[in-house]
């Protein structure tokens, strides 16, 4: 993975996180009910890890990266985010060799699913590291991982899009530097 690559996609996380926590901070307090919001950066890891772009080093890093911003932004414990992104590029990196995740359905049903996987994942992990928690947060997980199956569709759409024009600058750069050097 290029570093331009790993660097964009990594402030498509970040701006990800940044919206998402900024709906919820002016969701009004005195509302009988929640709606959680998508992880907008579990999308972004979910598709680099299902981009036959890219090495899977390349996808450790970004979600790492993005695992350390969303710790960041949840006040979860050091490294909760982190090890569940990285598991997650990994999984769907090996998942990636048998799915090709074209259409919105296909899109949203594979994001539901790993979604869910990493919200199980996130609770149980959180519930290890304190106890006193206990599993009760594990009632949000359907509904969040719903809301960002719901976003998976559009911003897959967006991921291709920024995926090709990155591609496209790197082959006119590509073909730029290779005339200076025979001129």
């Amino acid at each position: 993975m290029s570093p331009t690559r790993a660097f964009l996609f990594c402030a498509v996380g970040w701006f990800g996180l940044i919206l998402v926590s900024s709906a919820q901070a002016a969701w009004p307090i005195d509302w009988p009910w929640h709606i959680p919001g998508p992880d907008l950066a579990l999308l972004v890891v979910l598709y680099l890890g299902l981009s036959d772009r890219g090495g899977l080093v390349g996808v450790a890093v970004v979600a790492l990266l993005l695992g350390w911003l969303a710790d960041l932004f949840a006040g979860s414990p050091k490294g909760l985010y982190m090890t569940v992104y990285i598991l997650l590029g990994l999984a769907a990196r090996g998942a990636s060799v048998r799915l090709m995740v074209r259409g919105a359905f296909f899109t949203a049903a594979v994001a539901l699913f790993f979604a869910l996987a990493v919200g199980v994942l996130v609770v149980g992990l959180r519930t290890s590291l304190q106890p006193t928690l206990g599993w009760g947060a594990l009632r949000q997980v359907p509904l969040a991982s719903l809301m960002t199956a719901l976003f998976a569709p559009p911003l897959f759409f967006l991921l291709r899009r920024l995926d090709k024009r990155i591609q496209q600058g790197s082959r006119a750069h590509g073909r730029a530097a290779g005339q200076d050097r025979l001129a």
